[in-house]
């Protein structure tokens, strides 16, 4: 074991066994330490906003933006009172509780002191998660009003000049064993006063493994909290409605380059990993996050102290863009990702289905034709039919009359609009491609086009025309700019812009009613300049054809 294990066990549990055996000096102790706990939480929150605060209206966005986002935030909450963010107000409630609960607890009174504590631990839950909810909401406002890839530079702007703190643990400074003693030690409170753990009481759990000791939250009760309904007293994730806090859409380095991860864990990416790393040369804790929204969900967070820096092995590394010291110059290769199959044959049919080769109400080949068609097993079609029926892309039925059918996705306006607003800073990314490419692709295609490809746009054109119902629009769109893409004669233009275009798609009928006519007119005005092999007004024109679809999304995610 390692030397003074360190507390894994609820204070507030044991506060109350104490009081309950009538141990008053014990209880009274525990009391104390709730306070201590809750030290951390206490002092960074109120930093955390203001930083992020700062941060936002320093790169542009207006102050009533902030503002009006920690309003909406308190009113989801029914917090009305205009010292709600004010911690040392609220933090002199929770002491008060602390102080009638030690003076129940010398008096005697068991049932009363126990009574406090619950009323104590309830009452920093209230503070805490409310201050983490505002927190959590100014980074997600940044990723959206930003960009997400700004979230990793804006926690370096909230806690950098806590990165030198990790020196202490430099193994020239003392014997790593006494690190992994206070790493463990620290975590384990930081951990209690976050009240993480099943009931929200502050429980952590240890074990040993062959390299290292591993800590697990269940849930953690900062970030990990918002990413589960069942750790909230509201009953509500944070990272679904109404709150709709953002989680990551891309992979970063800053956030183990891993989707779904909370924009509020990423903190713990850059200084229990990141930071350490670039000052001693290695991590001083390796982090699990919880994830959300995708395939794999996981509502636990763990933290990894190993027992010589040496073991951690090169993965912990490459997945946060550094390279482990003392590795061969191969492990600048990034590693291969094994994919199951049936995750690539969900991908190529979602691709199918977003580029409009299959609209709603069409139904996809047999099982065994599909199977066929891509080389695989039926049961790997199979899974991968679950996983598209699971994410509402398609639904079966047996029989002679059954199949599997392409579902409209679009009536579901507000959830779409929810997924929109996670996803609009990927999207920006995406429209900033396009924007790039799809504009050189419609010069080169003005230059290059033949009479071939002229008939081709001509007959997508004329589809378009006939396509005002939304799903035959979308797909029809597809095939007149990918028909431009062809004419520029670039398979790699060719394959990239299809590639762009299947990952920006979104089924938002709102959006796409609302562009038919001033969409159209550019597709005219697109058509006129290739065939007047107008280089300059063929690019002008897809650009504006791309920046107005991009500026209908931002509406629609409003």
């Amino acid at each position: 074991m390692v030397p003074g294990p360190p507390q894994t066990e609820s204070t507030y549990v044991l506060a109350r066994q104490a009081i309950a055996a009538g141990d008053t000096a014990e209880g009274a102790r525990r009391i104390r330490q709730l306070l201590d706990d809750a030290a951390e939480g206490r002092e960074l929150f109120p930093l955390f906003i203001e930083r992020a605060r700062r941060f936002l209206v320093d790169r542009g966005v207006p102050a009533a933006a902030v503002s009006g986002e920690e309003r909406r935030v308190l009113q989801l909450l029914g917090v009305t009172a205009e010292d709600a963010l004010d911690m040392p107000r609220q933090w002199a409630a929770v002491q008060q509780l602390a102080a009638r609960a030690q003076e129940a607890c010398r008096a005697g009174d068991g049932p009363a002191a126990s009574g406090l504590v619950e009323e104590l631990r309830s009452a920093w839950m209230t503070v805490h998660d409310r201050f983490c909810d505002v927190t959590c909401a100014l980074f997600s406002l940044a990723a959206g009003q930003l960009g997400e890839s700004v979230v990793g530079a804006m926690w370096d702007d909230a806690i950098g000049d806590l990165y030198p703190s990790r020196d202490s643990y430099d193994t020239a400074r003392r014997p790593w064993a006494e690190s992994v003693t206070v790493l463990l030690a620290d975590a384990a409170a930081s951990l209690r006063g976050h009240l993480s753990g099943p009931g929200r009481t502050g429980e952590v759990s240890l074990r040993e493994e062959e390299d290292r000791w591993v800590l697990r939250f269940d849930p953690c009760g900062s970030g990990g909290r918002t990413l589960r309904a069942d750790a909230n007293a509201d009953g509500a994730a944070r990272a679904g409605e109404p709150f709709g806090f953002g989680v990551t859409t891309g992979r970063h380095d800053w956030a183990w380059r891993t989707e779904g991860v909370c924009l509020y864990c990423v903190h713990c990416c850059q200084l229990q990993e990141r930071a350490p790393i670039a000052r001693l040369g290695y991590p001083v804790r390796v982090v699990e996050p919880p994830v959300w929204g995708t395939t794999q969900p996981r509502g636990y967070c763990t933290w990894s102290v190993y027992k010589d820096p040496q073991l951690v092995p090169a993965e912990a590394y490459r997945r946060v863009g550094a390279v482990k010291p003392g590795t061969d110059a191969v492990a600048l290769i990034e590693a291969v990702d094994l994919v199951p199959a049936h995750q690539v044959v969900t991908e190529r049919l979602r691709h199918a289905i977003h580029i409009g080769t299959y609209l709603p109400g069409d139904k996809l080949p047999p099982e065994r034709t599909l199977a066929q068609q891509l080389g695989v097993s039926r049961m790997t079609v199979r899974e991968a039919i679950r996983v598209l029926r699971a994410e509402g892309y398609v639904s079966s039925r047996r029989g002679s009359a059954g199949g599997i059918t392409v579902l409209d996705q679009s009536g579901d306006e507000p959830r779409l609009r929810q997924v929109l607003q996670h996803r609009m800073a990927e999207l920006d990314e995406d429209f900033e491609f396009r924007i790039a490419v799809e504009g050189a692709a419609a010069r080169l295609a003005a230059q290059r086009r033949t009479k071939r490809d002229l008939a081709r746009l001509r007959e997508a054109y004329h589809e378009l025309e006939q396509g005002r119902e939304t799903a035959r629009f979308r797909a029809a769109d597809n095939v007149f700019h990918l028909a431009i893409a062809d004419a520029a004669r670039n398979k790699f233009m060719r394959q990239a812009i299809e590639n762009v275009r299947a990952m920006t798609w979104v089924p938002l009928d709102q959006v796409i009613s609302q562009v038919f006519t001033t969409a159209h007119e550019h597709h005219a005005q697109i058509l006129q300049a290739i065939e007047d092999r107008d280089p300059d007004a063929a690019e002008r024109a897809v650009v504006a054809h791309i920046r107005l679809a991009q500026s209908d999304l931002h509406r629609a995610a409003e």
